[in-house]
């Protein structure tokens, strides 16, 4: 949910670019995604530039988009034959 990130953000001190920069999370979800939204990320011009910029969207749910930072890799990748 957008307004807990934002809190989330503040919390940890991350209220500017410089601070997604120096942080920049692997993944952001994006609970506000549909028509009529109430927090549209528009809404935030901080982090819609950061998605607009720096990130993919990498998957659409019922329930929001999932955006990936471009360039990340898991660290950890399972094969389904490893899964024992």
């Amino acid at each position: 949910m957008l307004t807990r990130a934002a809190e989330s953000f503040r919390a940890h001190g991350i209220t500017s670019s410089r601070d997604f920069a120096k942080h920049p999370p692997a993944y952001i979800i994006d609970l506000y995604s549909g028509p009529g939204a109430q927090y549209r990320v528009q809404q935030f011009p901080i982090l819609a530039k950061l998605l607009a910029e720096h990130y993919q969207p990498v998957a659409r749910t019922a329930d929001g988009v999932i955006y990936r930072r471009d360039g990340y890799r898991a660290l950890v990748r399972h094969s389904p034959k490893s899964n024992r």
